[in-house]
């Protein structure tokens, strides 16, 4: 009886992995976004962090604060940063980035956006999980470890 308990976990544990690595790979099959008008809309799941939100959302993130620096040093200043951080920008202007970041086990993708809003002097951010229900908090660490590197760079 022990030994069916065991390959029953055994089997079930196997489908998780299998389970994940498809989503994975999920993730990586979907379209990158492309810069618009505005930073997408957060889905209702809490994998997805975003500055247009009003501040009593729980998807939302502060902005960047860029009031000390010029516009025209601040995408270029971003850019190095998220290569920094391992991300691939996939979409460029001067007004903003369009970015992938993918975990190294499993491969899941996320998208993020940094978009400059020069009258109110900061930079809108977006970042969201491509699959899934929760990222355990991942988006928001990115983003706010990107801020700090940015300002950080700015400095220099």
């Amino acid at each position: 009886m022990i030994r069916i308990i065991i390959l029953v976990i055994i089997v079930l544990v196997i489908l998780m992995v299998i389970g994940l690595f498809y989503v994975g790979h999920q993730s990586r099959q979907m379209a990158t976004p492309s810069l618009a008008a505005s930073l997408p809309e957060c889905p209702p799941t809490p994998n997805c962090v975003s500055s247009l939100v009003g501040a009593d959302d729980s998807h939302f993130i502060a902005p960047v604060t860029i009031s000390d620096y010029t516009p025209a040093d601040v995408i270029p200043a971003a850019s190095s940063v998220i290569k920094e951080m391992g991300g691939q920008i996939t979409e460029s202007s001067e007004n903003g980035l369009i970015v992938t970041f993918t975990s190294g086990l499993l491969g899941f993708v996320d998208d993020m956006q940094v978009r400059l809003d020069p009258t109110h002097q900061h930079l809108e951010v977006y970042s969201a999980s491509r699959v899934g229900h929760s990222d355990l908090g991942v988006n928001r660490k990115r983003v706010e470890r990107f801020r700090a590197l940015l300002i950080q760079h700015l400095k220099k």
